[in-house]
C-alpha cells in the first residue's frame, strides 16, 4: 500500500498523528498513521488489544507497522454523522489570550490563529488599554473572554467551533458506558479520562463513545482482588471526560442542564 496524501493532525509528547489516504485494491481508504518514540509502539499495541479482548468499544484496527510506527482506523472518515472527539485535545490548546499575548510581544499570529480570534480587536483592545488603564479594560471582561475563547484544530475544531446542541440519549448512554466500565475492571483495566473520544449524531442527537488512547490505559492483572477500587476509579474517570466533553462540545445553555443530569449519575 503507497500513500498518497498526507496530513498531519496531532503532536504530542509520544506521538505524530498523521491522516493518509491510500490506495487499496483500487480504492481510496483513509487511515491514521501515529509515529513514536521506540518502546511506545509495542506498549500501545498490547493496550489496544487488552482493550480489543476485553470487549470494549475501539478500533477496528490498530496494528504494528514498524518499531516507530502504527496504522489505525480513521475515526473520522466518514463526518456525515458526527466527530469522534477528545476533551483532552482541548484542554491544552493555546487560548486568543495567548495570541493576544503574541501581539504585545510584536510576535506575529498565524493565519490561523488570526482567524479563529476574528471576533477580538486585539488592536482595539492596546487602544482601550493605552487610553484607560489595564484595570478598566479587565473590569470589562475582555481578558476573561481571550483566555475563555481556545484554538482547536482538526476534528476538535470542528465540534468546538460548531457546539452540539442536544444530547437525546444521556442517561442511557451512561447506564451502557457505566456497564462498560465494570467490563474493564473484571478485566484489571484501569482507564484515564484521555482514553475516551465522544461523538454526537448531529441528526438523531445521540452520543457514543469509543477508547481510541492507549497510553492513557494500565494493565492491573497483576493485583489481586481490586475490582472495587477500580470500578470506582474508572466509572469517576469516565464522568470527568464526560463533563469535559460538555465543557468543551455542547453550547452554553445546555451545559447547566447536562452537567446536573451528570452530577446525578450513580
Amino acid at each position: 500500500m503507497i500513500p498518497q496524501e498526507s496530513n498531519i493532525i496531532g503532536k504530542g509528547g509520544h506521538w505524530i498523528v498523521e491522516r493518509i489516504t491510500i490506495n487499496e485494491n483500487g480504492q481510496e481508504v483513509s487511515v491514521v498513521r501515529k509515529h513514536g518514540k521506540p518502546g511506545k509502539v509495542d506498549e500501545n499495541i498490547a493496550a489496544f488489544e487488552l482493550i480489543s479482548k476485553a470487549g470494549l468499544p475501539t478500533l477496528k484496527k490498530y496494528v504494528k507497522i514498524s518499531e516507530q510506527e502504527i496504522e489505525a482506523e480513521d475515526l473520522n472518515a466518514d463526518t456525515s454523522c458526527g466527530y469522534f472527539v477528545s476533551p483532552n485535545t482541548v484542554r491544552g490548546c493555546s487560548t486568543c489570550g495567548d495570541i493576544f499575548m503574541k501581539i504585545i510581544n510584536s510576535d506575529s499570529p498565524t493565519q490561523f490563529e488570526n482567524e479563529q480570534c476574528k471576533e477580538f480587536d486585539f488592536n482595539g483592545i492596546i487602544k482601550r488599554i493605552s487610553e484607560n488603564g489595564i484595570d478598566k479594560v479587565a473590569e470589562e471582561g475582555v481578558f476573561d473572554q481571550l483566555r475563555d475563547k481556545k484554538i482547536v484544530r482538526g476534528a476538535e475544531g470542528e465540534v468546538y467551533n460548531n457546539r452540539v446542541s442536544y444530547i437525546s440519549n444521556l442517561n442511557s448512554f451512561w447506564l451502557y458506558a457505566k456497564g462498560d466500565m465494570g467490563k474493564a475492571s473484571k478485566n484489571n483495566i484501569e482507564l484515564y479520562p484521555d482514553a475516551f473520544f465522544f461523538k454526537v449524531n448531529p441528526n438523531s442527537g445521540e452520543i457514543e463513545y469509543t477508547i481510541a488512547d492507549f497510553d492513557c490505559i494500565r494493565d492491573l492483572s497483576r493485583f489481586n482482588d481490586c475490582y472495587d477500587a477500580l470500578i470506582k476509579g474508572n466509572v469517576d474517570h469516565l464522568k470527568t471526560a464526560l463533563y469535559e466533553y460538555i465543557m468543551f462540545f455542547v453550547i452554553e445553555e445546555k451545559q447547566d442542564e447536562y452537567i446536573e443530569r451528570v452530577n446525578n449519575f450513580k
